[in-house]
């Protein structure tokens, strides 16, 4: 069986993943992490929430040289949120090598010596064209979330040639990689090889309960928590959240509440026990979505739009996504399904 002692990865590294809670890698971060550390550059396919990103994190934390303070790794990532979940797992991880990862944006202020640069394509390619960042140094491109990046095409062609004369090694991970991606990709002069992850869990299987109003709805939810001991249920406000946690009337060691406000350190607690099955329920804003997991998610707001149902139902969820739609979702509910999607 494959361990991370057993990968080449240093040990400061090591005592990052552990004390980030990882115990053994998965199927995706077995088959490609030593690889891009290594210098390969790689097509990865393999489904959402299987442990692309932390891949990616722990490759790059190996790979990057902590002395020099120059950008020399940049990951395009589909949307900001994404970009600065990745930094912070970077940071976490790699807090014993002492590397810094920034996700760039137009509020963020520049942070000096920034090892490993993030962010969406269109932008960076922007802050590099006018000079603001100095990417001379970099020599590898990680394309994170392919399945997202085809609206980004020409960003990302024109981002590869603006570096390429320093550039070695690109690699791209995602459910699935856009045929535009991969000309692109091929017209690189590097050789790509291709590695695809099959998952042996089982699809997320996805349910749908039509609710009259408000009171129904806070029933029916009743019933589908007295039959599952494990669940993150989805509002879409802080509002709507709190008063969920205080209608159901369950004590704070059996559900918790968790939004944008709480602090980081507390988050990872509640994470951490949800892991465990210390605590039963969350009831959460969509904050964060890359460190939950749970074997059923429930929507108790129908999502705004396509991709943040996909971040629920396929990063978070384990086994069955309930939405719980009122006459008023029904519109919205449509035009979640009928949008095209990668996965």
């Amino acid at each position: 069986m494959t361990t991370f002692q057993s990968m080449a990865i240093g040990e400061n590294l090591l005592l990052g993943i552990s004390e980030c809670g990882f115990q053994k890698p998965t199927r995706v971060q077995e088959a490609c992490t030593e690889k891009i550390a290594g210098g390969e550059s790689l097509f990865v396919t393999a489904r959402s929430g299987s442990g692309k990103s932390a891949a990616i994190a722990i490759a790059v934390i190996q790979k990057v040289n902590a002395s020099n303070p120059k950008i020399q790794v940049i990951i395009l990532s589909a949307r900001f949120k994404l970009a600065v979940e990745l930094e912070k797992a970077i940071q976490q991880l790699g807090r014993h090598k002492n590397v810094r990862a920034h996700a760039m944006s137009a509020g963020s202020p520049w942070m000096q010596g920034t090892q490993i640069l993030i962010g969406v394509p269109n932008f960076l390619l922007e802050k590099m064209r006018s000079g603001t960042v100095n990417v001379s140094n970099a020599h590898v491109i990680i394309v994170d979330d392919a399945e997202e990046m085809d609206r980004f095409s020409g960003s990302i062609n024109e981002l590869i040639n603006f570096t390429s004369a320093n550039i070695n090694q690109v690699c791209f991970l995602g459910s699935t990689i856009p045929s535009s991606l991969v000309a692109h990709a091929r017209d690189f002069d590097v050789h790509i090889d291709d590695i695809s992850v099959v998952e042996k869990h089982k699809d997320v299987e996805h349910y749908e309960y039509e609710v009259k109003n408000d009171v129904e709805k806070m029933k029916r939810l009743r019933e589908i928590l007295m039959v599952n001991d494990n669940a993150i249920i989805f509002c879409n406000s802080k509002s709507t959240a709190r008063f969920l946690h205080s209608a159901l009337e369950l004590p704070d060691h059996v559900c918790a509440m968790m939004d944008g406000e709480l602090l980081p350190r507390k988050r990872d607690i509640l994470v951490d026990s949800l892991r465990s099955g210390d605590l039963k329920y969350l009831i959460t804003t969509d904050v964060e979505s890359s460190k939950l997991r749970a074997s059923l998610v429930v929507m108790y707001d129908i999502p705004t739009c396509l991709e943040v149902y996909m971040d629920r139902s396929h990063r978070v969820c384990r086994g069955k996504a309930v939405s719980l739609v009122k006459p008023s979702d029904k519109s919205r509910m449509k035009l979640i399904k009928d949008t095209p999607r990668s996965v």
